[in-house]
């Protein structure tokens, strides 16, 4: 089925919105604490050598700290390696990739996100190719891509410098593989399949999910026969994990740092917190307005958007035809959410209040959607109109409003960084001064990003306190540790006075 002259013409205009919503202010939001890891490592720098250079007690320059956001000559691919291996967590390919990247075309911020804006266009024609294996009709491929388009929680993982936009092209990518090895029966299909699940692999570990997710797909539809398509596909998924291999060696040899690296995900959350993420992950995939505003609509927005989806789940699984594709994108969204959100309510934990994660989810929700839009016979024109105008509206919209701010929720633990960083702005001749507690040293470098060069920083690690510099009109203390509060206040005969108490707090430094 192919979409009508005036659809066309809104698949054009909705298309270009979203190609220019992925490129538009891309250094517009604040380069947040993972997006500054992003840039460490792919320049070849580790945490602890960052910290052992800057963090002395004494008083330094913000270009003394932005230096390592950017490549240097004296780093080369041999560091960049050795650094992504103290981070098993996170496989390597998107890091190898920016690392090229920023060697060829600098490190400021628009560049190294312009890698994940480029890589999402990818995302179109894989979205494409899918929804023709599924369904083979043009028209609910269209409709998945231009609600892809103005996806709010798409656009912004596509203006991160992270891994997030090339994880979505591989979920893509291996989905519509399989469906064609499926169909065609061949090895050679197969093996494009296992090839695009290994790329999947080097980019998120979480990627063993939509292979599982694909595994229980094909055992059901081969209703627990040992077929051909089943042989092939755990060939496949054997010679996937042998071309892993090295890195799930990497895996192994640091698995406890990895453990220490991960223990945010095992912080036990009130189950009102995870809900609220999960109302928020599933509203954000069609309308973001605003952080405060989502608060209030996202509870009800949410509700309505789940018994949308489940319908449009169920919608497929009436129809005989239809029962293959609605159980692919039954197990494409279940599987991974399950496998997120059961280990948080079982044995407390909060992965599941990373949005990113549910990416394999979102994909599912949008097919599912799109299916039940190009296909909505039961609804008369007028009602169909106002339900997709309404959608492509709210992520327009949502889009626009996020495009112009300076930060979102998915900065998460910098949400409040251009905040705080306009508080010392303001100030004349102003010292701001932290130590290497918690994560601070991805916050600090953070704002950074943010100060104006008058600002000067004087960055101690504890236990090596140096006495606070006198030269400075305006002092502030960034998030503390409380062994650093209270020599500040000991040694240094100051009172520390809370003047932002948002995310982490920002003290000022009073003389006694």
């Amino acid at each position: 089925m192919k979409p009508k002259l005036k659809f066309r013409w809104l698949i054009l205009f909705v298309l270009l919105l979203g190609i220019f919503f992925r490129f538009f202010n891309l250094d517009g939001k604040l380069y947040w604490h993972d997006e500054v890891h992003t840039s460490l490592r792919i320049n070849g720098y580790n945490s602890q050598e960052v910290i052992a250079e800057v963090f002395t007690g004494e008083v330094t320059t913000i270009d003394n700290l932005l230096k390592f956001q950017l490549p240097s000559s004296e780093k080369t691919l041999s560091d960049t390696i050795s650094v992504l291996l103290t981070h098993p967590e996170h496989p390597p390919l998107y890091y190898l990739l920016a690392h090229f990247w920023v060697q060829l075309f600098g490190g400021s911020v628009t560049v190294t996100r312009s890698l994940s804006a480029i890589i999402s266009l990818l995302a179109f024609p894989c979205l494409y190719w899918l929804c023709r294996e599924l369904f083979n009709s043009q028209l609910i491929a269209w409709m998945a891509i231009i609600l892809f388009a103005v996806s709010p929680v798409h656009i912004l993982y596509a203006q991160e410098a992270r891994e997030y936009s090339l994880w979505t092209v591989t979920i893509l990518l291996t989905s519509a593989t399989l469906l064609r090895a499926k169909r065609k029966k061949s090895l050679a299909a197969w093996l494009v399949y296992s090839l695009s699940l290994t790329t999947g692999f080097y980019t998120s570990l979480l990627s063993a999910f939509v292979a599982l997710a694909h595994g229980i797909y094909l055992i059901i539809i081969e209703r627990w026969r040992w077929t051909k398509n089943l042989v092939y596909y755990f060939l496949s998924s054997i010679l996937s994990l042998v071309l892993f291999s090295p890195w799930l060696m990497v895996i192994f040899n640091n698995y406890s740092k990895m453990q220490t690296q991960t223990n945010w995900a095992k912080v036990r959350e009130p189950f009102w917190v995870l809900w609220s993420s999960w109302e928020l992950s599933l509203s954000s995939v069609f309308i973001d307005i605003h952080p405060e505003v989502n608060f209030w609509l996202i509870p009800r927005f949410a509700l309505f958007l789940l018994l949308a989806v489940s319908y449009s789940v169920y919608f497929p699984s009436r129809r005989r035809q239809t029962q293959n594709q609605w159980l692919f994108i039954l197990t494409l969204i279940l599987v991974n959410s399950l496998a997120i959100i059961l280990p948080d309510l079982l044995f407390g934990g909060r992965l599941s209040t990373g949005t990113r994660y549910f990416i394999p989810a979102y994909m599912g929700i949008q097919i599912a959607v799109a299916y039940l839009l190009a296909d909505a016979k039961f609804l008369s024109r007028k009602i169909w109109t106002v339900i997709v105008s309404l959608l492509f509206a709210a992520g327009i919209i949502s889009c626009g409003i996020s495009s112009q701010a300076d930060t979102w929720w998915n900065k998460i633990s910098s949400y409040h960084n251009a905040e705080i960083a306009q508080v010392i702005n303001q100030s004349s001749r102003p010292l701001l001064v932290s130590d290497a507690f918690d994560i601070n040293l991805g916050n600090i470098i953070s704002l950074t990003h943010l100060l104006e060069n008058k600002v000067r920083l004087q960055l101690m690690v504890e236990p090596k306190f140096k006495s606070i510099s006198s030269n400075f009109e305006n002092v502030f203390v960034f998030n503390p540790s409380p062994t650093l509060k209270a020599a500040i206040e000991k040694q240094d005969n100051l009172h520390l006075e809370l003047v932002y108490n948002s995310g982490y707090p920002l003290w000022k430094a009073i003389k006694l």
